[in-house]
């Protein structure tokens, strides 16, 4: 008997992922040493490695691993800033459940293969030793078991939730909070932009850890409404310069209460509040209603999940039914709540799953009518994938092809606010964990403000200035 308990235990220890922090190296200790064990890696024109890319991780209590790697991470940025003069892009990825900072770690892998292509986006046109793409990976042990044990895998969705949530509690939302305002802190720094993207429960800490910022900005936008007689499409709202550009919940594992409680409390206010992006085409002629000569919506926040993503549309009500988290709805959202969305379900449905709290609908021109898109009308975004893989889910063909969709606001929702939530089709986003893709990539870019001051030889900093003249 003593030797079955015996082999049980190894077996159960071989199937553990060990929960540690995987980036264990500062740069100035292995700057002669594996660049994979560094905090940041930096940017390294000669290995075709145009991003700087830090790590940033927590333990099961949420604290730092080591208090020296996000200062390491702030100086990538800084970094950044200097050799594009300004206009650095800045991308901070928060991963989810069966994910870790490991260096063989899928979102890992993916992460930097997205990263090439970005830069070879926002940086054609300049030099290399200009590119100030900027990635920080903000990791956690959302892992737990090896992907050989399948079945056993599965089921660590109750004990990952549990550790999400003692990090979303923990100093992470002050870390992402000091990422976010970092990359426009200092003089001149306005130019860069940021986008951040919480994944799974990666949704779930990035969505607590901007919680009481956006209540700021919402408070701050409902001061300025109050009292105008009209919609407004242009305010000033100063907490917006410490949150990213771009803040995205993508297939996040975690009901939507918190949503519908913030949507509750500010829907009113928010509703009358428009953000726009500038032109994609500068200095168009005012009689020119040409696509890339309008001023669009650009959402505070971008919830969005997959049809086909399993992990929240199933699993996660049914970990939630029996096991339910401690955030609950206010008394004033129970009282608000649309018609035919009661308590328990927005208690155990993601968001992105529940249409009630839609705002817009995605919708492909092929086969709906796409004309608002053409209009000159700011609610109707165009998003355009510019290849769909051959034989990809949602692709029936035997070759690549692009598609176009338009985001088309829904006037009657019961949420009309920058708060946009809604849900995308398979060609985009197939499944849970399949997020890096050229495609999801391309529709993100959609909600971003222009980048094309990137295509554009900005003046070499001054550390440039100095070889040029050797």
């Amino acid at each position: 008997m003593n030797g079955r308990i015996a082999l049980l235990a190894l077996l159960l220890l071989s199937a553990c992922v060990p929960q540690r922090q995987w980036r264990t190296q500062p740069a100035a200790a292995s700057a002669n040493g594996n660049a994979e064990d560094r905090f940041s890696m930096p940017l390294n024109v000669k290995q075709n490695r145009l991003y700087s890319l830090s790590f940033v991780e927590f333990d099961n209590a949420g604290n730092p691993y080591d208090a020296r790697q996000l200062p390491e991470a702030l100086a990538a940025i800084d970094a950044a800033d200097t050799r594009s003069n300004h206009h650095a892009v800045v991308v901070v990825f928060v991963h989810g459940w069966k994910n870790n900072a490991g260096q063989n770690n899928n979102n890992v892998l993916d992460l930097r293969r997205q990263l090439n292509r970005i830069a070879a986006d926002v940086c054609q046109g300049i030099t290399p030793a200009q590119c100030g793409l900027a990635a920080i990976y903000i990791g956690w042990n959302g892992d737990s078991v090896r992907r050989q044990w399948g079945t056993l895998r599965q089921a660590s969705i109750y004990s990952r939730r549990g550790v999400a949530q003692h990090v979303a509690a923990g100093k992470v939302g002050d870390a992402l909070l000091t990422v976010m305002g970092h990359v426009k802190k200092g003089n001149g720094r306005n130019g860069n932009r940021s986008i951040v993207v919480g994944h799974s429960f990666g949704g779930l800490i990035l969505d607590a850890a901007i919680d009481t910022k956006l209540r700021q900005a919402a408070a701050q936008i409902a001061t300025q409404v109050n009292g105008a007689d009209r919609n407004l499409d242009a305010l000033t709202v100063p907490v917006l310069q410490e949150l990213a550009d771009l803040i995205v919940l993508i297939n996040e594992a975690a009901p939507g209460v918190r949503a519908v409680n913030f949507l509750a409390e500010y829907r009113r206010a928010l509703q009358r509040v428009h953000f726009l992006l500038p032109p994609r085409r500068a200095n168009c002629p005012p009689a020119d209603t040409s696509q890339d000569c309008k001023s669009l919506t650009r959402p505070l926040i971008l919830a969005v999940s997959s049809e086909t993503d399993l992990a929240t549309k199933t699993l996660l009500p049914i970990s939630e039914k029996i096991s339910a988290s401690k955030l609950k709805l206010t008394q004033e959202a129970i009282q608000e709540l649309p018609k035919d969305l009661d308590e328990k379900k927005v208690s155990t449905t993601a968001s992105a799953h529940t249409p009630q709290l839609y705002s817009h609908h995605l919708v492909e021109c092929d086969k709906e009518d796409c004309n608002p898109c053409l209009k000159r009308d700011k609610y109707y975004i165009p998003v355009r994938i510019r290849s769909l893989p051959a034989l990809a889910p949602g692709n029936p063909t035997n070759k690549d092809m692009p598609l176009n969709y338009c985001l088309e606001r829904d006037f009657r929702s019961w949420n009309q606010t920058p708060y946009w939530i809604f849900s995308l089709p398979t060609a985009i986003v197939p499944d849970h964990g399949t997020i890096f893709t050229d495609r999801f990539t391309d529709f993100l870019t959609a909600f971003v403000q222009p980048l094309r001051e990137m295509t554009e030889a900005p003046p070499p900093p001054p550390s440039l200035k100095q070889e040029a003249g050797r």
